[in-house]
């Protein structure tokens, strides 16, 4: 008894993990060390509106955003998928992007990813985005900025988007 009891248990805990999750974001900051990358009409000026992680310990992670081009919304879909042995993601979007999650909290997900765009450009971007409801506030802004340094990007290129996010209206 205790055997099958064991065994439905690691058939439960095994079909959890596998489970496809879905979360809600909203962007509100966006730094790199080409800011033009990430200005308006930027081409990795991206709003966040969810994440979905699949398969065990997120094997892929699609990243669902809005982009505004010449006034133009348009939504895309990008899917990353985990580097064996590493927490790191490969996946394609204006040129070639190794992402990952540097900071994940209840309310705040700070996504931090190096494009190579095809002429070789190589960007370091740094962007927070935060659950829906929740307030950027002081503690996050502190994490944020952390991290904007730790890649070596300049405080003065940190852009506020909060209310640039349009396309979700």
């Amino acid at each position: 008894m205790k055997f099958v009891l064991l065994a439905l248990f690691v058939a439960v805990a095994s079909a959890n993990m596998q489970q496809k999750h879905t979360r809600q974001w909203r962007s509100v900051r966006t730094a790199a060390n080409n800011i033009e990358k990430i200005q308006e009409n930027g081409e990795l000026r991206g709003f966040f509106t969810d994440i979905i992680c699949e398969g065990v310990d997120c094997a892929s992670a699609t990243l669902n955003f809005w982009m505004k081009n010449n006034g133009q919304c348009q939504k895309f879909s990008v899917v990353g998928n985990k580097i064996q042995g590493s927490e790191d993601y490969n996946a394609e979007f204006s040129g070639q992007n190794v992402f990952t999650f540097c900071h994940q909290s209840k309310n705040l997900l700070v996504f931090c990813f190096q494009n190579t765009d095809v002429n070789g450009l190589v960007t370091d971007v740094v962007h927070a985005a935060v659950r829906p409801g929740h307030r950027f506030n002081k503690e996050d802004q502190i994490v944020y900025t952390d991290l904007v340094k730790q890649h070596g990007i300049n405080e003065e290129n940190i852009l506020n988007i909060e209310s640039a996010d349009i396309c979700r209206k």
